[in-house]
């Protein structure tokens, strides 16, 4: 699952509430489900919601860690677009 978190941290925005998240940004990150091996759809409910759960921890490790404090999560988390 490392991979599919650094692709959960590059493709959902981590300034949206993941609930909130638009489901174009879901889809995106199925298709990137060559890599897994994944030939069919029957995972696609199961990933979705590993990627919720993970933008979630994400969202709440860069706030607690870094926005409260006021500091740059950018250097430690390269993959994060501005």
């Amino acid at each position: 699952m490392s991979w599919y978190g650094k692709m959960v941290q590059h493709m959902l925005p981590y300034h949206i509430e993941t609930s909130k998240v638009d489901d174009q940004y879901f889809k995106d990150l199925w298709l990137e489900r060559r890599a897994w091996k994944i030939m069919d759809d029957c995972a696609k409910k199961f990933m979705r919601k590993k990627a919720v759960k993970l933008g979630t921890n994400i969202r709440s490790r860069l706030a607690t860690k870094y926005v409260y404090k006021g500091l740059n999560a950018c250097a430690k988390y390269t993959l994060l677009v501005l």
